[in-house]
């Protein structure tokens, strides 16, 4: 089991959202902050830059994509533990940034998985 996280939850679909959020409190973890899409992400963040442990994103978002997000997060925290949710893998192009890929639709326990996976990035 990991530490308890502060977590940017970034989604469009606010279905999936709603589940992902649950997912993260089921393992224990605090969804400090909800958006909508990723110019809505990067504002939160530049905001509070210091107040999150992960950031978990979608891949194909209106405006700003998840990768562009995790270029922007990783601007200002090198080291933050990012991962991207996608219904289609080859479509995530992270820009050159190691982030954790998480397919969609996924299970609990590969929500896990995935942030442990980024969590250990983060150590290296």
């Amino acid at each position: 089991m990991t530490k308890k996280l502060r977590i940017l939850l970034v989604e469009d679909d606010e279905s999936i959202r709603e589940v992902c959020k649950r997912f993260l409190e089921v393992l224990g973890h605090t969804v400090v902050a909800e958006a909508e899409d990723g110019g809505e992400a990067i504002g939160i963040f530049e905001q509070n830059r210091n107040g999150f442990d992960l950031v978990l994103t979608d891949n194909r978002m209106p405006w700003v994509t998840g990768p562009k997000v995790a270029h922007f997060v990783r601007g200002l925290r090198p080291l933050m533990p990012i991962i991207i949710m996608s219904g289609v893998l080859s479509e995530i192009q992270p820009e050159g940034h190691e982030c954790v890929v998480l397919e969609k639709p996924f299970k609990l326990e590969q929500l896990a998985t995935a942030i442990e996976d980024a969590l250990r990035w983060q150590e290296h």
